[in-house]
């Protein structure tokens, strides 16, 4: 057997399983949400409520542990039977009540079903994309939309999910496919009269226009990275110039120590920020100067020198209290 069979075997096996996972929030909670995704799902939602809700609809169900009769919650079941679900498979949703005395009974008895298991992480979102309900594009954009921290990248994330940039890849495909088929009749059938004359005229300015607006993807890529990705913004500059009392004014909180003693921040400060839709990173760093205190300045010192080789952004803070502060 090879390494490409024994890969292509355990994928086939994977498949074959049911899965479940929980996909509200852990912990304590009014409702949690239980999916199941797979060929089993029908007879494990049967064995546990009885029968089967009506697709789509959501029922109230008493949930039993099929062995033993136990009555284990009382939790809306929806039913969601393939093709026309997130996965393509036949799924379905628990609404249980949140505690973690309910939800373990659950899990523990869906772990003893034949072929049922645990989902692993993004295991949900490959089979959607394996079943061709979502494409490469678009599973980013899931990616990203449960990553979102602001409204800007909540947008751009909806906006990629919704296939919007699958439609803008799918339409450069079709038109690079029909400037190639264009190029090909004027080469092959140049002996043709009135091919060449019918196929050639514009292949220039449409190569043009498509480049044009590849480039101006590209340049819209650069700030989608950084929305999504945000910005790394490092305070720097000697002791006592203010970079701390500047952190506490933009974080609108005391964040950091502030003090007149040099040296009294000694490791960095991180505020995470809004500013606009775009997410920011704050940092105050330690003061910059040559002759320290202690080693655990010296360190501090060069984490400082570090954080600002990596940020995006360094704003040097001087001040005229401060000689020798200026860049």
């Amino acid at each position: 057997v090879t390494g490409h069979g024994f890969v292509r075997f355990e994928v086939e096996m994977s498949a074959a399983d049911t899965i479940f996972a929980l996909s509200s929030g852990p912990g304590r909670a009014a409702i949690a949400v239980l999916r199941l995704s797979g060929p089993a799902t029908a007879g494990v939602v049967a064995g546990l409520a009885g029968d089967l809700p009506p697709p789509r609809s959501f029922a109230l169900r008493s949930l039993c542990d099929p062995t033993s009769g136990e009555l284990l919650d009382q939790a809306i079941v929806v039913w969601l039977p393939a093709p026309r679900s997130f996965t393509g498979e036949d799924c379905a949703e628990l609404h249980l009540h949140g505690s973690l005395a309910v939800l373990s009974s659950i899990m523990e008895v869906l772990g003893r079903q034949a072929g049922v298991r645990p989902a692993d992480p993004g295991e949900f979102t490959l089979r959607a994309f394996t079943h061709g309900k979502m494409d490469l594009v678009e599973v980013e954009g899931l990616a990203d939309l449960l990553d979102a921290r602001t409204a800007v990248q909540r947008q751009q994330a909806f906006r990629q999910l919704s296939g919007m940039a699958s439609r803008m890849f799918e339409d450069w495909r079709t038109q690079l496919l029909m400037i190639r088929a264009d190029i090909e009749a004027v080469v092959d059938f140049v002996d043709e009269p009135g091919v060449a004359a019918e196929a050639g005229p514009g292949i220039d300015t449409r190569i043009r226009a498509l480049q044009h607006s590849m480039e101006e993807a590209l340049s819209y890529s650069a700030v989608a990275e950084v929305i999504r990705d945000g910005v790394r913004v490092v305070l720097a500059g000697c002791p006592n110039t203010g970079k701390s009392s500047l952190l506490n004014h933009l974080a609108r909180r005391d964040a950091a120590i502030v003090s007149d003693l040099p040296g009294t921040t000694r490791d960095a400060i991180e505020v995470s920020m809004d500013i606009n839709g775009i997410p920011v990173t704050l940092t105050d760093t330690a003061g910059l100067r040559q002759e320290v205190s202690d080693k655990v300045e010296e360190e501090g010192v060069r984490r400082s020198r570090r954080l600002m080789s990596e940020a995006d952004i360094v704003i040097w803070v001087w001040s005229a209290d401060v000689a020798g502060s200026e860049l």
